[in-house]
């Protein structure tokens, strides 16, 4: 080949992993914005994760308010959990314990407490850090890419998938091509082998009317 066609071929190849790339952080940026402007929401997430003994069913029932106050009914296995967030503080109570746990408020210690939930129900508070290449955010070292048009319960989704070898898993978010929020997602073993984990949303209500005693300290009664 001769110097010429191969640096037309170099710089091919080159416009098109920067076009790649270029995609993926422009969906990227689009959803943190979405996710930035959430507002108030109400949502149901059914996580079924794989366990040793069979796959785990957690159910959670909750609704946020931006930037950083939510309460979530977490079930699984005939356990109840409620997680209460005000803003500047965390809740914990578990089942019918009149005991609260209370620790002050920060995205890790809600990352914690939020056992069974993904970028679904996490990205309305951590959306800055979850959803960013940047030095320090959770998809720096990742390797990314877009599906399109992927048909998914009767409707049309973007799916970004995440290659994370560090962390030894693939994924795949299934996104609202309309809105940028994310709707599932499906949790693998780096070769795609075995599926870890699925998170979907069962209902999500943008708007939605939350009484302010919601994100107070909780109470059963």
């Amino acid at each position: 080949m001769n110097k010429i066609a191969l640096l037309t071929l170099c710089a091919a190849l080159s416009t098109g992993v920067l076009a790649t790339d270029e995609k993926v952080e422009d969906l990227l940026a689009k959803m943190r914005e979405a996710y930035k402007n959430i507002g108030t929401v109400t949502f149901k997430l059914e996580s079924t994760i794989l366990a040793e003994d069979g796959d785990i069913v957690i159910h959670m029932i909750g609704g946020f308010r931006s930037p950083n106050m939510m309460y979530v009914y977490i079930d699984f296995d005939e356990n109840r959990v409620k997680v209460v967030s005000d803003g500047e503080n965390v809740y914990v109570a578990a089942g019918d314990s009149d005991r609260v746990m209370e620790m002050p408020y920060n995205i890790d210690m809600m990352g914690s407490v939020l056992r069974g939930a993904n970028l679904e129900v996490i990205n309305f508070y951590d959306w800055e850090r979850q959803l960013s290449t940047s030095d320090g955010a959770n998809m720096h070292d990742s390797n990314l890419s877009i599906r399109r048009n992927e048909k998914w319960n009767g409707k049309t989704w973007l799916v970004l998938e995440e290659s994370a070898p560090m962390v030894g898993v693939y994924v795949e978010y299934y996104i609202d091509p309309k809105t940028y929020l994310v709707w599932r997602t499906v949790q693998m073993s780096l070769d795609k082998e075995i599926t870890r984990a699925e998170f979907i949303l069962k209902a999500l209500n943008r708007g939605a009317k939350i009484s302010d005693w919601r994100f107070q300290k909780p109470s059963w009664n």
